[in-house]
């Protein structure tokens, strides 16, 4: 979703990257599209032609709940069927808490994660630094199945409408 400023010697655009959703499903992967200045004779109308593509592609898929910021940091709305914890970014494998977020540095994307072992903390205590990290990196805690929840967090999070 994000849009990329390409200054090659021989090629200024803007590449505009947005997810595949297919029937109100997010798949693996992206589409891509070029707005070249060649085209659109000015880099401001390339800009603005590429804002409206992502924006219209989005709003098209009902999607535009994935532009959403909070605190300046980029969240993750997307959850998957397989979500185990029912909160974005937080799952259980193999005896352990995993936390995961995206970290926005000099313009690249990486991505951030933290685990706890139920072994050494406990249940609730793993389940509590996971939702703990998840929120002090990501900005917020997002709820999308309360039915996974095995405790209630003790960060504060808030409940998305599905």
């Amino acid at each position: 979703m994000n849009i990329k400023y390409i200054n090659k010697k021989k090629y200024l655009a803007y590449q505009v990257r947005v997810p595949i959703i297919k029937r109100g499903i997010r798949y693996v992967g992206v589409c891509t599209r070029f707005f070249s200045k060649f085209k659109y004779k000015t880099m401001a109308a390339a800009l603005k032609a590429a804002t409206e593509y992502r924006d219209n592609y989005l709003k098209k898929h009902n999607a535009l709940y994935l532009l959403k910021c909070e605190n300046g940091k980029r969240v993750s709305y997307m959850f998957s069927k397989s979500n185990s914890s029912g909160i974005i970014g937080l799952y259980k494998r193999n005896g352990a808490y995993y936390a995961k977020w995206a970290l926005h540095k000099d313009g690249q994307i990486y991505q951030g994660n933290a685990f706890f072992s139920i072994g050494r903390y406990g249940k609730k205590e793993a389940f509590n630094l996971a939702c703990a990290a998840r929120y002090k990196n990501a900005g917020q805690l997002i709820v999308v199945d309360k039915s996974k929840l095995p405790f209630l967090p003790e960060s504060p999070y808030r409940i998305m409408p599905c």
